[in-house]
């Protein structure tokens, strides 16, 4: 066997070590990254594990600001986690980028609403009109931020709309029985109620609306029934022993009404027109 010179041997184990080096490797190419980070991060929303997900759509958004995917999705984990400011911006930056900006209708004006942020609510909500003015649901939700503010008139015209695109929206037909009792005709706002009662005998919003109105119509014992009848299942709504407070002052029956005043303010604190109701009998010296 014939052998090789010795610099030649050597420059061919030099060849053949290169030839087992391992190979330079690219860098994935950035849409590669992206789909595996947004599959990633929607794995985890489907799995609604909000707060792990959270980070990971955080970036998404950040690196593609121009992407209302990324945007609404962040939305999404905010209104799980509570964080009702942050949704809220989630949601305009959707409104800005997204094709259908409806899509984030009525939940952006929910979260202002949940801030106490009402006139920013109000806002939101007649701009989700403003992108679909015959959508019957986003007719109710403006027309019930419309009473927030006290703009009857206009709740009214609203709801009227709402009501001949669905008549059969009890939601809408309540909101029209409220608006009758601001309006000061009670008999009108206790027969819009009843229409609902009759479909939904235990809605509460429904046995409060009646109960006032009958209260207006000074059918003391009537009221008194719808505000009970509201409380039996929900017994933590202010506003309806509030309701029932106002019928035993009615009747004269002092130290109830007081049980009920002192009751819906252990329920909301914060209710003023309940504590000077409770301070006015407490100073008259009721029984």
């Amino acid at each position: 066997m014939t052998r090789l010179p010795a610099a030649v041997g050597a420059a061919l184990v030099f060849v053949g070590a290169l030839t087992v080096l391992p190979r330079a490797v690219s860098p994935p190419r950035p849409e590669i990254v992206q789909a595996e980070q947004a599959r990633a991060a929607t794995s985890l929303v489907r799995a609604e594990r909000w707060a792990d997900a959270l980070a990971p759509t955080q970036a998404l958004a950040a690196q593609y600001p121009a992407s209302h995917i990324y945007a609404e999705q962040l939305a999404v984990i905010y209104h799980h986690l509570r964080r009702d400011a942050d949704e809220a911006r989630a949601w305009e930056q959707f409104i800005t980028t997204s094709p259908t900006p409806s899509e984030a209708c009525p939940q952006i004006g929910e979260a202002y609403r949940r801030m106490n942020a009402t006139a920013r609510a109000v806002d939101a909500f007649d701009r989700c009109l403003a992108f679909e003015p015959d959508n019957p649901d986003l007719l109710f939700y403006a027309a019930r931020a419309a009473e927030w503010v006290e703009k009857v008139d206009r709740a009214e015209l609203l709801y009227r709309r709402a009501l001949a695109a669905d008549a059969r929206n009890m939601d809408v037909q309540l909101g029209l029985a409220r608006v009758r009792l601001h309006q000061g005709d009670p008999g009108q706002a206790l027969a819009g109620a009843r229409i609902v009662l009759e479909q939904q005998p235990a809605d509460a919003d429904a046995c409060l609306v009646a109960g006032l109105a009958a209260l207006e119509l000074d059918r003391a014992a009537d009221a008194r029934g719808y505000f009970e009848r509201g409380l039996v299942t929900n017994e933590t709504y202010p506003d309806l022993h509030l309701g029932l407070g106002m019928v035993e002052e009615a009747e004269r029956h002092g130290a109830a009404a007081r049980a009920q005043y002192e009751r819906a303010l252990a329920l909301d604190a914060t209710r003023a027109d309940v504590r000077q109701r409770l301070n006015r009998l407490t100073e008259g010296g009721a029984r």
